[in-house]
Parts: C-alpha cells; structure tokens; sequence
C-alpha cells in the first residue's frame, strides 16, 4: 500500500541488497567495464560443519550493522565475524540460551535488536547481543510474537516486515501496526517474504501449486500463477505454470524485471499483469545470470568432503545477499559460499621474464626495453612484441645511454663498466680511462655527467663523452657503523648534491665553491646514519623519498627538514622498500615492497596495496629494478618477472572499513563464558568478580578477515599504539576499577586504516571500593575519632573532678586540721599560755596530730594500686570502725559476712570515696547521737557491696544544723560520683543505715 511502505529512499547502510539489482548491475558491468578493468576472477569460500556451522540447512543469512555475519539454519543461529562461528542455541553452550534452535529468518530493528523469527515465535536479541529481550518491549505485542509461522523482513529505511501467523506487521521504531491480513490457509504455505522497493509489492512465496507466487500491492492480494511463455512466443508454445518451476529461492523480484531461481537454473521474466503471463526474457542457465554461482560450481567439484556432492546436483540456491564490499553470500542446503570478485587492476606481466630476476630497464631510443637480469641482457620491442635475448651478456646490474645508441653496462662484480653497442648487439671494450672501476653497483647520470659507486667507499664522477674521473670521493663512515660502505644506489638531487643509499646508512655529498664535493654530516638524520638503504626518489616539490630495508619508508624536505615516516602500521604493504617512483605530479607514489606493492596518496596519507591475486608478476620487488618510461608507464621489476602498468588506469579509491570488538568473560560466575558486542561508544560496565578480559577485534572484511591487521590503544594502560593480527586477542588481566577508553582501528590489506571504533571498559569496583562504603567508613572513622575525642574529653573532666574532689577533701579533712594543729602550737609556742593549759594543748595536738596522720594514710591507701582489692577496703573501713569510732561508743560489733574473693581490682576514686562515705556517716553518727550499740557488717551480693549500719542510741548531741547538711551533701555527692545507693530509716532509738556500692 503506498501510504504505509513507500519506496524508501536508498540508505547506504542497507545490509541485504535485493537480487534485483544483480542483474542489471551485472548487465552494466560487462557492457561498461570499469577504467583499469580487465576482468574479473572469483574467489570462493565455504562454511560447513568443519568451519564450525551449526547445520547446512540454510534458511537466512543478515549482515548486521556491527558488520557481523548472522546465518539462520534449522540447528541454531550462526554468528561468523571471518574468524570463527559462535552458535545460539538451546544448547548449554550457547552464548545466549535460545528456546529453540529451528531458526527461519533473522533481521535487524532501527535499535540494533536482532529480530529472530523461529519455531518458537519471535524472539529478540540486545544490541549487544548480551541477552533476551522481551518482543513486548520492543513494541511487538505477545500475542504476535507467540506466532510460530513467521517471517521477518528488512526495508531499506530500518523497518520491518513481519509475518506472523495470518497477519502482516509493519515494525517502525517500536510500534507494531498490521499491514495486510491474509485469507484463511494461505499463511501455512508461505516460505519467504521479500519487498520491492522498485513497485513498493510485497511477495510471498509458497509451496502451493494453486497458489503460486503471491504478490501484495495497493493493498490487493495477487496470485502469480500465470503461465510462463518464452520471448516471443504464442501460447502455442507450450508455457508451463509458474508454480511447475520448483523454485529453490525467492530474493526480490520487480514489476518489469524479475529474478527466479530454481536448482541449476536461473530465469529473468517480464510480468504481464494484463495478459496475466510471465515472459521469459531468454532461456539461461542460473551460472549466465549469476557468474558467481558458477565459482561455486567449480569450487564444489574441488571440494574433498565425502558428504557433500561432488557436483551441482542436489545443491540448491535458497537466496543471495551481497554485503558492502561486493562480497556475495549464497545460501544453500549444503551450507554457505563466501564469493569474493576478483578485480584485476590493470597490470601487465611479460611471459617472457617470468622466473628472471630483474636488475634494471631502461628504455632506448627506438622505444625498445632492455632489461638487466642475472640470466642476461633482454630486449623487447612492444610494437611488435618480440623478445630478444643478448648472447653471452650476464649478469646485467645496471645500464645507463652514454650516445647514440650506445649504452654503459655494469655487470656482475669484478666485470667493471663496458660499453653495450644498442645496434651491433654487442659489449665493447673497458674504458681505458677508467680501468680501476672494476666493480660498479649503480649508475645515475647527472648533466653531462655520470655518477657511479665503484669500490667500498669510493664514489666517482665520470664525463660521458670520454670516461674521464671528474671526482673522486671517499665517504667517512659514521660513528660506530665501521669501515667499508657499500653503495647500492645513487640520485643527483635538483639542487646539484648528490644522495647515496649504501648498507650503511644514507649519506649525502655537496658541491663546494671549488668545484668539488664533499661530505654533508648535518642534514642526514640521526635514524638514517645506521640504516640500510635501499631507494632513493625525488619528487616534484624536491622531497626526498628514502626506501629501507626494514623501517619503511620516509620523506625529507630540504627546505623545513621535515622527516615523516611510513611503515607496515601506516598501511605499506612491507617495511622492506625496494624500489619508488611516482605519477600525477607525483600526488601518487609507487613503491615496490619486499611483499607487495603499495601505492601512496602524498596528500591523503593513505595506501592502496596491491598484490600477485591482482596482477603483479609477484610479489617481491628488487632494489634499482624500476623505470618511468616516456609513455608515463611504470615498469617495476622483482624476482619474478617485471610488472608495467599505465597509473593513469588503475583504480586506488580505497573500500570503507567498519571495526568492531567481542568482549569474552569467562568468569561470570554461574554461566557460560559471556560475550558483549558493543555499540561504538557504549559505556560497558564490567562486574569486580570478571578478573579475565578476552576481545577480540573483527571487521566488515569477512572474506579475507585473517589477512586484517589491527591496532589499539587505552588510556590509562597504554600511552602508544598496539598492534595486533586478525588471530591474536587482547587479554585484559585484573583491571582496577575505573574507566579506561579503548579505541580500535582495523588496516585493510589495501593499506587504508578504518574509523576509529571507540568504547569504554568501565570497571566495576567492589563494594568495598565504593565511594558510598568509603563514605560510610569515612563517617565511622570520623564518628569514632569524635566519640575518642569526647572519651578523652570526659577522662579529663573525670580527672579534673577527682582532683577537685580529693583538693576538697584534702582541704576539709587533712587541712582544717593543719589548721588546727598550727593554731594548738602557736598557744603551746605562747609565753602568755598557762601552765596548767599545755597539758591539755598537748593531748589535743597529739590527738589531732593521729587524726591527720590517718586521714593521709586514707589518702594514700585509696590510689596505692597494691590495696585495689575488696578485701583491702573492707580492711580499711574496718581498722577505722576499730581505731576511730570504738572510743566514743559504748559497744561496737563489726560483721564480714559472704565476701567472694576478687581478682577484678576495684578502682581507686571507688575506693576513696567509699571509704569517705563510711566514715563520715560514722563520725555524724557518733557526733549526733548518744550510741549505745554499733552493729556494721560488710556483705557481697550481686557485684555490689553491701555496708549495714545499725545504731541503737539514747538521745541526741547538741549540734549545728549547717554541720548536718554538709554532711549530708558531701555523702549525697559521694554516692553521685560512683552510682551508690543510701538508705536510711530511723525509728525510736534506732538509725538503720544500708548503703549499696556497685563493684
């Protein structure tokens, strides 16, 4: 219906491109041939169980956005990233348990979702393939989902068509809304679903004789079933029912052009809706329509695997998808063929060098080659092509036209420099000027002049009408890189210095105001004084190009002395260079490598490679074997032949290349090793208990996937570039916990580096690492440091309150009497003191003097640590009862009753001022009242200290009420301080007296 699925717009992101394409894109291939083009080759690829493949009964194959391959089959899900196959299953294995392993179609949402349509009703995968997802939260209600019979669809813009059951869904950014109802018993027979965005139909086929093909368009329902005619035929030519035809797959068929596969055969007709007819536009087999599947068909009959056939028969095509870099995947009932086309780039070879190494080409006056090989001097007319062998002329080094028709030659060592005559076919005599020249490795002609490396250390300037030395220069070697310099190869700069690639590092000589030359030692860099070698170019902006052997390559400018350098990780196909030249105003740079030829873009910085699958005559090049002829053709010779090429007519725009990574953790506990596929830019946030990370890098290079080279780079682990190859993985061991940023970029074997893909491994700290637990022990710590602090606080108020209270005991007992004692010696002291009063001034003092010694003993007992014990302060109480209370009652009775022994010790203030109490309710007992009978007995029970005071008396002392409440106040205060307890009760003559101290 127009209103619901109209043509989408074409979307370069599109993943499964129709079969309709194929034919006309096929039809414009061969009828305008790309520039450069000379045929193609194919390369085939198998997946089948011994690859890994769950089955070969292949339903559907999807290339995701990720640029992983998924490839439904009756036995699993296959996921193929071009190195290895991951099954989902229902099996204990699979990285995500399925419900089912019968899968029948599998597509992608605009979310990234895997959408999978299989016996058990749709189901869906996250975007990060880490898990079921719910079909309900992707819009698609439950009870479409539970729909077995079901089919799934991609457009070009990112909706989906889903079949399910006897309906017809269009899914759009998590809305399901039906499209099309079917009548009843048609759904069951449907085995595929494609759309055309040619005529915006929907087909449909089934396995139906009366049904046929159906076709849903303005929203009408179609049968198909017409009769096929040949072009140009009547009826009478005996048409057959399209649904006779058997067909093998449905892929996309159109209004006026269609596609229709069966086993073997291939049919392109026109509908004729009117006349309701198909034309079959010619009678062609499948391998005419599809040169692809005949690389399938040849690569089958190769195939040694006793359960497949050895022929096309019983193979049958189900659908055809082709990804973005032109690779065609060709499902079947036998498994899945990978097909690559094989572009040969426009490069030339001559038979007749093949298994020659070339040393050098030059091109004569005639248009002619000669080319120096260790079999000899050859010589090539293009025109005619024909090729000449010069007799008795080897090993060629180097060759280099000194006149007319005359040429320098260098043989094999100790040969020296003759004359090769071009027209008599001839070698002349050694130059007698020259006779010491008995070994020359190269030639470069400057001017009038020639430039030649002759003996280790030695670099000559010869004229070239006589032979005559001109210069002679002995190269000083560098520090450390020892005597003897080779010379490989020469080049006359435009600024009239002279560079020299030797297997010693690159030297360079100036000319002097005198007319000679002498050695540069300031502008080689330090990095090309101990290097060896190789080549030597200068382009039009006057950069030197240098070729090792073994670092890359690298260009200086003589004007900033700016040094950049190129190697295997920028995209050159081999560090080993042999050989440079360039082409379009040198915006292109042609460098034969030790394994490949790369080809530069100066402004761009990228490379294309190029290797012996696309033309060249191999793949390793030989140092000096290169040349630039008038034509503007390349000739560059290796060990196998030369290559020649017109750059003009190769093609170098490099394919895009999209990156990816799997994150492998084995450790999750209670599970099979889980695997993430992350979207660029995601945020993964790794659990503390997964101590082993495994990536693995992949890329949208599926085909030739092990030939990929990676690099990679994270913060906070590693400051430069790692590099890695297609098999290797990066193994991440005990990360602490954090955010580290991880960037990944995949080299094609074309030389060009992918966009970088970007995620974050965010480390997961452990609960102890968290800043809400640090935050929770900073507090603690915190709230005990402050409950130390008010401890300590109160130990000092505590400290500072006994102080007080022993300075005011001290005062009130031992200093009044001091006072007293001080007061009784200056009366005793006296002259005015009677006689008859120092008696008695004398008894007091010595009574006063016994008080005060013992109120210091009480003192000192309290805080001597010796007497911390229960039975000590008992004792003590008791020796006072005895020696203070005894004289002034009439009878005194003292009781112990049950005292368990102690080995706690009883603190110091308990003790003074228990012992204070005791004391001062008998000395207010004694003073206050007439006793008669004092009872006092000492008991424990239930860690306190029971003291039972009972006193008969027969009346009452005068005496002050202020002495009364002071005594009273100073026992209430004392009780305080230690948490006791008083009880006191008085009846008619009677005080009974119970004080309780917690022990």
């Amino acid at each position: 219906m127009p209103g619901l699925l109209p043509t989408p717009i074409h979307d370069p992101s599109l993943q499964r491109l129709p079969v309709l394409v194929l034919p006309m894109l096929l039809f414009w291939l061969f009828a305008n041939p790309v520039k450069g083009q000379e045929g193609a080759g194919y390369s085939v690829r198998y997946l089948g169980l011994k690859e890994g493949l769950s089955s070969r009964d292949v339903k559907d194959i999807y290339h995701d956005k990720k640029g992983l391959v998924w490839v439904a089959t009756s036995n699993g899900l296959n996921r193929y990233d071009g190195r290895e196959v991951k099954i989902y299953s229902n099996a204990g294995t699979s990285p995500v348990l399925l419900p089912t392993s019968h899968i029948r179609s599998v597509a992608e949402d605009q979310e990234q979702h895997l959408i999978i349509c299989s016996d058990a009703g749709l189901l869906a995968l996250s975007p990060s393939r880490l898990q079921l997802v719910p079909p309900s939260q992707l819009g698609v209600p439950d009870s479409v989902a539970r729909h077995t019979n079901c089919l799934v669809e991609r457009l070009q813009d990112g909706r989906l068509i889903l079949l399910a059951g006897s309906a017809i869904y269009l899914l759009d950014q998590g809305t399901t809304t039906e499209w099309f109802r079917l009548p009843p018993g048609y759904a069951q027979t449907v085995k595929g679903i494609c759309y055309s965005n040619k005529d915006s139909t929907l087909y449909l086929r089934t396995n139906s004789l009366e049904l046929g093909l159906l076709a849903i368009r303005d929203k009408r329902l179609e049968s198909l079933n017409f009769l096929i005619y040949n072009e140009g035929n009547t009826s009478a030519g005996k048409p057959t029912p399209f649904s006779k035809q058997s067909s093998g797959m449905l892929n996309s068929l159109g209004d006026s052009m269609t596609l229709f596969w069966q086993t073997g055969v291939g049919i392109r007709m026109q509908i004729n809706r009117k006349a309701g007819q198909f034309v079959r536009m010619k009678d062609e087999l499948l391998t005419d329509i599809l040169p692809h599947w005949n690389a399938v068909q040849q690569y089958v009959h190769k195939l040694d695997e006793t359960t497949l056939p050895g022929s096309m028969r019983g193979i049958n095509l189900r659908l055809c998808t082709v990804d973005k870099r032109e690779v065609y995947w060709l499902g079947t009932n036998v498994g899945v063929f990978i097909v690559n086309t094989t572009k040969k780039a426009g490069f030339r070879q001559f038979s007749f060098l093949q298994n020659k190494s070339i040393r050098s080409i030059r091109e004569d006056e005639e248009g002619r080659l000669l080319v120096g090989t260790y079999n000899g001097l050859f010589k090539f007319d293009p025109r005619q092509a024909l090729a000449k062998k010069m007799p008795e002329i080897k090993p060629v080094l180097d060759l280099l036209p000194v006149g007319s028709n005359r040429y320098w030659l260098t043989l094999e060592r100790f040969n020296g420099l003759r004359l090769f005559d071009n027209t008599a076919n001839r070698l002349l005599d050694f130059y007698p000027n020259a006779p010491q020249l008995s070994f020359v490795n190269d030639l470069a002609r400057s001017g009038s002049t020639v430039w030649l490396a002759a003996k280790i250390d030695q670099v000559y300037c010869l004229d070239i009408a006589d032979g005559r030395i001109l210069h002679q220069v002995s190269l000083t070697p560098y520090p450390l890189s020892g005597p003897d310099i080779p010379v490989k190869s020469l080049l006359p700069a435009k600024d009239g210095s002279i560079w020299l690639a030797t297997e010693k590092g690159l030297y360079r000589l100036l000319p002097t105001k005198r007319g000679t030359f002498e050695q540069d030692t300031i502008s080689v860099p330090a990095a090309l004084r101990a290097s060896k070698i190789n080549a030597l170019y200068e382009d039009s902006a006057e950069r030197i190009w240098i070729g090792t052997d073994g670092q890359g390559m690298v260009v200086l400018s003589s004007d900033s002395g700016e040094e950049r350098w190129y190697n295997y990780h920028n995209g050159l196909a081999n560090n080993v260079v042999y050989s440079i030249l360039g082409s379009r105003r040198d915006s292109l740079l042609w460098v034969g490598t030790l394994n490949g030829m790369s080809c530069l873009d100066t402004k761009a910085g990228v490379f294309n490679n190029f290797y012996h699958e696309h033309g060249l005559a191999g793949n390793e090049f030989n140092s000096g074997a290169y040349y630039h002829a008038k034509d503007g053709r390349l000739y560059f010779g290796g060990v196998n032949g030369i290559t020649h090429f017109d750059p003009e007519q190769i093609i170098t725009k490099p394919l895009s290349l999209k990156t990816g990574i799997i994150v492998e953790m084995p450790n999750v506990p209670g599970r099979s090793p889980v695997e993430w596929i992350p979207q660029a830019g995601e945020i993964m946030p790794i659990p503390p208990s997964e101590t082993l990370l495994e990536i693995h890098f992949f890329s949208s290079e599926l085909f030739e996937a092990d030939k990929v080279r990676y690099r990679y780079l994270i913060s906070g682990l590693f400051d430069t570039w790692q590099y890695s190859d297609a098999r290797s993985k990066l193994v991440l061991r005990r990360l602490s916990p954090g955010h580290y940023p991880l960037r990944v970029q995949a080299i094609t074997t074309a030389g060009n580096w992918s966009q970088p893909f970007s995620v974050v491994l965010y480390i997961l700290p452990e609960y102890y690492q968290t800043w809400w637990f640090r935050t929770l022990v900073g507090m603690l710590i915190v709230a005990f440091l402050f409950g130390v602090y008010r401890f300590r606080i109160w130990q000092i108020q505590r400290e500072y309150s006994i102080r007080s209270q022993i300075v005011h005991d001290l005062h009130d007992d031992f200093g009044s009497r001091l006072f007293a004692l001080r007061a009784m010696a200056s009366k005793i002291a006296s002259p005015k003191t009677k006689p008859a009063d120092l008696e008695t001034l004398f008894t007091q003092f010595e009574t006063t003097s016994k008080n005060a010694y013992a109120a210091m003993r009480d003192f000192i007992w309290a805080f001597d640590p010796k007497s911390d014990h229960l039975d000590g302060l008992i004792e003590r109480m008791a020796d006072f009862a005895e020696n203070t209370i005894r004289p002034i009652v009439k009878v005194l009775k003292i009781h112990e009753g049950t005292v368990s022994p102690r080995d706690a010790l009883i603190k110091p203030v308990l003790k003074h001022h228990t012992l204070m109490i005791f004391q001062e309710i008998l000395t207010n007992v004694a003073k206050h009242t007439l006793s008669q009978t004092l009872e006092i007995e000492f008991s424990e029970k239930n860690q306190h200290l029971y003291i039972h005071i009972l006193n008969r008396y027969n009346g009452l002392h005068p005496a002050t009420s202020s002495s009364v409440h002071k005594g009273k106040e100073s026992i209430n205060a004392r009780l305080l301080a230690i948490k006791g307890q008083l009880k006191w009760e008085e009846s008619d003559g009677i005080q009974d007296i119970l004080v309780l101290i917690p022990i």
